[in-house]
Formats: C-alpha cells, structure tokens, sequence
C-alpha cells in the first residue's frame, strides 16, 4: 500500500496538461479506490475476528484466573522449603495436559459432540469452562502434593481452599476474616476478662473478632450471659457439634472463626472437614502416589525423589523400569570423576535411556554441569534422569533443576495404610516366582505389615524406641523376602514352615541387627512373634481386620501408655500383653 502511494505521488508531480486526459494516472487513481476498499472491508472483518475471540476467551477467563490464583499458591510454597521450587514451565505443561484431557472427555460425551457438530461450539465452551477450573485445580493439587512431605500437605490444602473462596466469593469470606483465620488476633485488647473459666488469650480473640464482622455482634456479650458456652468450650469435639443458642445458624466459616478464638486446637480437624465440604475430599485425603505412577507419565526429563531416613526408592525405580521399559538402566555413582559422569550422562541422554542418581546432595558440584545436558535441543524425549536426595539438603541443590523437576516424596513418617500399600506394591512382584505361590503371598503380607509397624513406631522417637528413629529401609525388606524365598524353596510342599528359623533370620538377623539397645531388640522380637506366626498365616480375617482388632497389634503401634516405665518394665509388660492376646483361655 505504501509504495502504490508512492506511485501515485510521483505520477500526480510528474504529470503534464489535463490530470483527467492521462489515462494512466486515472486508472492508478481507480486502482487504488479499489485496493482502499478492500482493505477497509479487511480490516472490518478483522474487528470482528477480534471480537469473537474476545468473547471466546471471556469464557476461559474464570478459568484462567483459577490458574493464575493456584500458580500464586504453588510459588509461595518456596518459601515454606526450597525443595517446593516449581517452574512456571512444568506448570504450564500441566494445565496443557488437563486442558486436552478435559476436551477429550468432552468430546466422547454423545451430545457435547453432536452439539459441536450441529455449530453450536460456544455452548460447548461454556461446558468445558465450567468444568475445567475444577478439573485443573485437582491435577494441579495432585501434582503438587506428591512432592509435598506430610505435615505441609494440610498447610498447603487450607491455602489452596481459602484463597480460591475468598478470590471467588469475597462477599462470603472477606479478606480481613480470611486473614484472622489464618494469623489469629494481633495482640491484646487490654480489655478485662469478665470470664472466669475462659483464658484471657482468648477472650482478646473474641473480642477482636465482634470488632471484625458485624455477624459477631454482642458475641462477648451472649459469652457473659449464657453459661451453655461452657458447656460448648468443654466438649471433646465442639467442630462437631452446633454453635449454642442463636449462633447455630451461622455458617460453616463463621463457626470455624469461633473455633479459632476458643477451641485452636480442634482447627486441623475442624479444617478438614470444612475443606470436605468446600472442594470436596480429594484434597484432605489425596491418594498415594507411588514411584511407578509418577514415572509413568513424566512431564520433564528429571524426577528427583525425595527419600527419608530408611527409604531407598531406588529398588521400586529399577523394577518399574525392569518391568515397563526393558532396557538398560545406566546407575551413575556420585563419588566417581566429575567428567567421567556428566560424559556417561550425555551419552544416555542422546541416546534416550534411563539413568539414575542416587544420593545427589552427597556431590553438590555434580548438578550444576548437568543443566548444558539438560537444555541440550538434541536431547532424546525418551530420556528420563532420575536423582534420590536427602530433603534436608534442598537448599544445596540448583534452583533451575529442582524447579524444573517432576517431585515425590517418599515419606515414611505417616500414618500405617499409605507405608502398607507402598511397601505391598514393591513386594508383590515378586509372588510368582515360585510354585508355593498361596504360602509366599501370605508370608509376604506379614513381612510388609512388620516392616510397616517398624517404621511407625519411628513416629512416635523415644517412645516408640528407645534409640530412636531407626532407618529400616527397602534393603532390609528386600533381604528379608529373599530368605522366605530361599526358606519355602527349600522345604518340601507339605512341610510345615519353621517360624522359630523365620524370626531368627528375619526379625533379629536383619531387623535386629540395626538396634542399638537391648530394650529396641526385645520390642523388635515381640512385634515379630506377635505377626509371623501360624495363627497368622492360616487366619484368612487378619488382612481384612480393623488395625486395632489385630491381636497385640495395637498395642505395638500405639506405644505411648507405657512410656513411663523403665526399660525392664516396659519389655515385661510387652510379652505379657502378648501372652494374653494370643492365649485368653489362660488368663
């Protein structure tokens, strides 16, 4: 357009007579009449391309708001540990991946499908939109709480729960509330407590609150007057219960507002329970995630594991790759020449393999010569590189390879399920490989309920053992079920199993020999005599049994009721409780 404007300037300063009588300069006059019209209606159609992507995107924007809010929360997590670094990239690809899912199960949908068919696609936008905040804010939390140790778990569910309600209903949960929820009162008031049976702590939290919300009006007041609070504040589980008086209708936020001034301690619970019913109990209760499932689909080219005391994830690594992949696992020491290492790795990394790092924080100086491998362009996508490290050392390790990292958390300070499962899911592999295939399935399952109750009793330090935590680990599990192999190979298919061989080899060859105490010994030899038995093995109820039903099993898990007593009482009191459990004829 520029140069036929040219054109025409030139021809309009070079002409001679008449500007009508040139039959050349008309022409270009009309060419260009013509070109300006095409480009008007161009740039009319244009405008309205623009406005029906605008109104396409405006169906999105909720969603992309719930985006931008859940990214805000996943980066505050840094500031909590350095192992919660995540990158804005493997965000992304993440809501990516949902988005697609999400229009994928859309379209299998019959008359989705036959609506999109039919032209009417803006109404299956508004479906998809109005679902996919939802869907992206639970693969978001998956993803983010399987790297997540279990005690930042809730810190981070409550997080995620109340900024996403007070960003989408901030009428309902203003901010300040939203804040005393969160941080408590600011100090003291410097009002006298007229509440004899109520801390002054907490009546300043009161009193702070009626100033917040006019919901709360005359709430110290109805205190003074009505002793049914008492009653409220003296109950066990008051989050269970309703508000006395008139305050029973106000609503689920309100209530755990009064908990947060007079019954802090039931606020886990009491959050909980709240979040149940506000985003529902995927995010209270998220499912275990094993090293198979993250593995099976990465979304980086590293995956760094983060392992505790006693946990070596590496033997569940190498069975998955042994059993989905197939080919060669490249095992990387850490402590062997710099060069030799990062040469090893490039080599897998060209190729496409798998190769695995084990103890990464032991050689700090080791990953910052990775990140040219790893942003190589010729790198293979089959190329998986996976790294174990201590959580403790986080801090030490590059800030670009933990962000852009897929993270698990092999935790196994938690509750006994989650410990049982994993455990079971490693150790069953291996229940085909001999003919006694009923009798190693069942002697498995007791070997991972004792390696399960082992590492529970870590939790509870001194009064689970007195040398406390003990780092019973996959190695001691893989041995153990290596000589209940070797033990059923050995023995004829109608011979009994010699459980006093069993106990010894297992229970105090392997697992005793990590004790340092006599005392830790003995509890050891008590929790092994109370599983690996044949009442056990033959009972077919013991798997499907309350946790607290298990003869003596209770007892070993929960071992706080005795830890007033010396050593010597506390063993004597095992084997008698023992005693009686399995014999109740005899008492």
């Amino acid at each position: 357009m520029r140069k036929a404007e040219q054109e025409l300037l030139h021809k309009l300063s070079t002409a001679e007579g008449e500007l009508l009588d040139n039959p050349e300069l008309v022409a270009s006059l009309n060419c260009m009449k013509q070109e300006t019209s095409r480009m008007e209606e161009a740039l009319q159609q244009a405008i309205e391309a623009q406005q029906k992507i605008s109104q396409q995107r405006d169906r999105y924007r909720a969603a992309t708001g719930r985006g931008a809010l859940l990214f805000m929360q996943v980066q505050a997590l840094e500031r909590l540990n350095p192992m919660y670094a995540f990158s804005i990239d493997m965000y992304i690809q993440v809501f990516k991946d949902t988005l697609l899912t999400s229009v994928e199960r859309q379209e299998d949908d019959c008359d989705a499908f036959e609506a999109h068919r039919k032209g009417m696609a803006g109404d299956v936008i508004a479906l998809l939109a109005s679902e996919f905040s939802a869907v992206a804010t639970q693969a978001v939390f998956l993803h983010i709480v399987a790297g997540l140790k279990r005690e930042d778990k809730l810190v981070f569910s409550v997080a995620l729960c109340l900024s996403i309600l007070g960003h989408e209903r901030p009428n309902e949960f203003p901010p300040e509330l939203l804040a005393f929820l969160l941080k408590g009162p600011p100090g003291s008031t410097n009002t006298p407590n007229c509440i004899p049976w109520l801390p002054d702590d907490k009546w300043d939290a009161c009193l702070s609150l009626e100033q917040r919300s006019p919901v709360f009006k005359g709430f110290t007041g109805d205190l003074l007057a009505h002793t049914r609070w008492n009653q409220w504040y003296g109950l066990a589980t008051p989050e269970l219960e309703g508000l006395p008086g008139e305050w029973q209708s106000v609503t689920s936020f309100h209530k755990l507002l009064v908990l947060r001034c007079l019954r802090p301690d039931r606020m886990p619970i009491a959050l909980e329970n709240f979040m149940r019913t506000e985003l529902g109990p995927i995010y209270v209760d998220p499912p275990q995630q094993g090293i198979g499932e993250v593995l099976s689909r990465p979304k980086s080219h590293t995956v760094i594991l983060w392992s505790g005391l006693g946990n070596d994830p590496l033997s569940a690594v190498k069975a998955y790759h042994s059993a989905k992949i197939g080919s060669s696992l490249v095992s990387i020491d850490v402590h062997d020449e710099l060069n030799d290492n990062v040469d090893s790795i490039s080599r897998v990394a060209l190729k496409g393999g798998w190769c695995v790092l084990d103890s990464v924080h032991l050689a700090p100086e080791l990953l910052p010569l990775l990140s040219p491998v790893l942003g190589n362009s010729e790198i293979s996508p089959r190329f998986l590189m996976v790294l174990t490290a201590d959580p403790a050392c986080a801090s030490e390790l590059p800030v670009n390879i933990v962000r852009g990292s897929m993270k698990l958390t092999t935790d196994t300070s938690c509750s006994l399920k989650p410990i049982l499962q994993t455990t079971w899911d490693v150790a069953s592999q291996y229940c085909t490989s001999i003919t006694r295939q009923g009798e190693l399935r069942r002697l498995l399952f007791l070997l991972t309920y004792f390696h399960a109750v082992c590492l529970r009793r870590n939790i509870f330090l001194r009064r689970g053992f007195v040398n406390a935590p003990y780092a019973f680990g996959s190695s001691d599990l893989s041995t153990s079920r290596h000589v209940i192999q070797m033990l059923l190979q050995q023995t004829a298919s109608n011979t009994q199993i010699h459980w006093s061989d069993l106990r010894e080899m297992v229970v105090t060859e392997i697992y005793g020999a990590l004790c340092t105490s006599d005392t830790d010994l003995e509890i050891i030899k008590s929790i092994g005599e109370s599983i690996f038995s044949e009442h056990n093995m033959t009972h077919s109820d013991f798997c499907r049994l309350p946790l607290e039903m298990n003869a003596g099993l209770c007892f070993f898990l929960n071992p706080t009721s005795f830890s007033c007593l010396s050593k010597k009482e506390r063993c004597q009191k095992m084997k008698t409780k023992y005693r009686r459990t399995r014999n109740p004829a005899n008492n």
